[in-house]
């Protein structure tokens, strides 16, 4: 059989075991040069990639991240030996009427041909005995008259069955199903929805089939586009786990802090169109640049004074003979002097939510015994409760399905309860992210038309200085949306609902997509914001940031969680133990 093929990410991920070619399973990768649109995003770097290696890769948004990992999983980058087995998982699984747990036990292409086969020569091998025994039956008959029946030359059914069971009980095909169905329960898919067609489920679920299938897999190269974006806490932990005990090697693009922290063995930082490698987890390679950033900034000094001091010495003795020797060493010791490498900073990333004008609001919204259910589903909340005024600060954490999106459509009303009652205070302006925005922009506009359409009146030259406010300034504002990152697509977004200066935000999952530093903009940001904030998120970093109350979604109930976000952790990992 032939090695894995390359899989592209709307791919279904396939393992096909190698055919014995054997090699250093280290990667050197020479002379990346990574380029999109004919603009050079990665430029003459160097990369290696260590066996069992965990490597982080951060950057900041549009500077080539995902691309580098498309250019890997492609093989187009020079040094990736043929042996390696690579699989890229950026995008969700396709959706068909394969049950979930079938379309992940697939993969194994081998084991999927030989239990094929099996059935083939189950069905030959009857034949044969049938065949045998009629054969038998006429040599007794015709004993001593007709000579023998002929029997079938070459390799019998019964012998190939054999041969097939021998490589099945190899590569363990009766114990993949139980394999696959650990990944599956880790990513929250219990027995019922392993047993559902794919096409069943929505895009973040497909997203979680796409990951059991790549892990399932255990390719040589693991490339994860960010893993955690659809995932909830209990799967971000469980993730976590699994891959610090993966034993191949795995490149994770990701702005997930802690999860960066928990996993990651080494960083590869993507800055101005140079990798550059860091030994151990995020939170050491934030430490080691500072200190590389800092010394490299005093050599910088301390040469551009030892410059000036022999220019000095040349420019006052240059016509001084006696010392004519001395000029001449000190102007050729100057032109021999290197330049010292100092990295341009980036500029850095604020994110300005316009100030409410609104005057004092008391409760943003109440809910009173309030009761839901979508038409013929389950109820997902049951006499819930509580009240938000214009200073809360709340996030909502909880398992996916639990219904933390749901609660925010019937905050701002997109829902209406079942039974109960869910009051509003009538002024208020809104700002709702969904954590599917990108399904709200016209991705053919630009970020400036596409403000200018939904606020026709608004003047052009405002709507530029408000994406400016975001990020989104000069070209980027002006190119169509379907050619930014994703981050770039959830500045825009975010600057879309701030138009109106709203009282209250309304957050699902709005760091899905943001770079590292995009993250901090958006925690500054908010916590400059003097309305009320209520926020969907996993991302440990940004609640502790700028969230003040932690609320739990779970059994048709929303509760205050009485300890912080590690001590929510903590409860996790129990109840998963």
């Amino acid at each position: 059989m032939s090695k894995m093929e390359v899989q592209e990410a709307a791919d279904r991920p396939m393992l096909v075991r190698g055919t014995g070619a054997t090699g250093s399973p280290d990667i050197h990768l020479e002379d990346v040069t990574v380029s999109n649109g004919g603009k050079d995003l990665i430029a003459d770097s160097q990369v290696v990639l260590a066996q069992g290696r965990k490597y982080g890769m951060v950057g900041r948004n549009g500077t080539g991240k995902t691309t580098f990992l498309r250019a890997l999983a492609k093989r187009e980058l020079k040094g990736l030996p043929d042996h390696v087995q690579v699989l890229h998982v950026s995008q969700e699984a396709r959706g068909d009427d394969c049950p979930v747990l079938e379309a992940v036990l697939e993969c194994d292409v081998e084991r999927t041909e030989l239990l094929t086969r099996e059935k083939e020569l189950l069905k030959l091998a009857e034949e044969e005995e049938q065949q045998a025994q009629q054969a038998l039956s006429t040599i007794g008959s015709t004993a001593g008259t007709e000579g023998h029946a002929k029997v079938p030359t070459g390799k019998s059914a019964a012998e190939a069955l054999v041969e097939v069971h021998k490589r099945l009980m190899e590569i363990d095909a009766e114990g993949a199903p139980a394999r696959a169905a650990k990944v599956l329960a880790g990513l929250q898919f219990d027995t019922e929805m392993q047993a559902r067609p794919t096409k069943s489920f929505s895009g973040g679920w497909r997203m979680r089939i796409a990951l059991a299938q790549a892990l399932f897999c255990e390719p040589d190269l693991l490339l994860l586009d960010e893993p955690t974006n659809h995932l909830d806490l209990h799967a971000v932990l469980w993730l976590e786990e699994y891959l610090i005990n993966w034993p191949n090697t795995v490149v994770i693009v990701s702005h997930a802090r802690e999860f960066l922290n928990a996993v990651c063995t080494d960083i590869i930082h993507l800055h101005q169109s140079t990798l550059t490698q860091y030994k151990g987890n995020f939170a050491s390679f934030l430490k080691e640049r500072e200190d590389r950033l800092v010394n490299a900034e005093k050599a910088a000094e301390a040469q551009d004074r030892r410059r000036a001091q022999m220019q000095d010495f040349i420019d006052k003795f240059r016509f001084n003979a006696k010392r004519a020797g001395l000029v001449q060493s000190r102007i050729k010791a100057l032109e021999k002097m290197a330049v010292v490498d100092t990295e341009i900073p980036e500029a850095e990333i604020n994110f300005k939510f316009p100030l409410t004008d609104a005057g004092e609001i008391g409760n943003v919204v109440n809910f009173s015994d309030v009761s839901f259910n979508y038409k013929n589903g389950p109820t997902l909340f049951k006499n819930v409760s509580f009240g938000i005024d214009s200073k809360s600060r709340i996030a909502l954490v909880g398992a996916n399905g639990a219904g933390k999106s749901t609660l925010i459509n019937l905050m701002v009303g997109d829902l209406e309860p079942t039974r109960g009652l869910a009051t509003r205070d009538l002024r208020i302006r809104w700002g709702f992210f969904t954590q599917h925005h990108v399904d709200t922009l016209e991705l053919h506009l630009t970020p400036a038309g596409a403000l200018q359409k939904a606020f026709p009146k608004a003047d052009p030259l405002q709507i530029r200085s408000h994406l400016g406010s975001f990020g989104v300034s000069g070209d980027m504002a002006l190119q169509p949306i379907y050619t930014l990152s994703g981050g770039q697509k959830s500045r825009v977004a975010l600057a879309k609902i701030t138009w109106t200066k709203p009282h209250a935000l309304l957050l699902d999952e709005p760091s899905n997509h943001l770079d590292i530093d995009s993250v901090d903009a958006l925690a500054d940001s908010l916590n400059n914001f003097p309305g009320a904030v209520v926020m969907v998120s996993h991302d440990q970093y940004l609640i502790e940031a700028c969230m003040e109350e932690l609320w739990i979604v779970q059994d048709q109930d929303v509760k205050p969680f009485p300890g912080d976000f590690n001590e929510y952790k903590k409860v996790l990992r129990n109840t998963m133990k």
